[in-house]
């Protein structure tokens, strides 16, 4: 069906000029893509990257707020130990 729409655009052409100006189109949208992928490859390792400091930063602050919690309770059990 796309085809046969993107055809009636060019009524008044023949079908070789037709599939000449469809595969010409083609190429260029074969090309943006391909540009577009390019750019993405670039940026994969720097994304790669990133992703790793922020995951070691997530690590940290777990580990950190793991540690507060521990010493909130265990201060908190040694409290109520005075009080008794």
């Amino acid at each position: 069906m796309y085809l046969t729409e993107r055809f009636d655009e060019f009524k008044g052409y023949d079908m070789f000029d037709k599939l000449q100006i469809r595969l010409t189109e083609l190429k260029r949208e074969f090309e943006r893509n391909q540009q577009v992928l390019l750019n993405i490859e670039k940026q994969s390792p720097q994304l790669r990257d990133s992703l790793a400091r922020i995951e070691g930063a997530i690590q940290v602050l777990e580990e950190e707020l793991g540690l507060l919690d521990a010493n909130q309770s265990e201060a908190s059990s040694e409290n109520k130990d005075d009080e008794d």
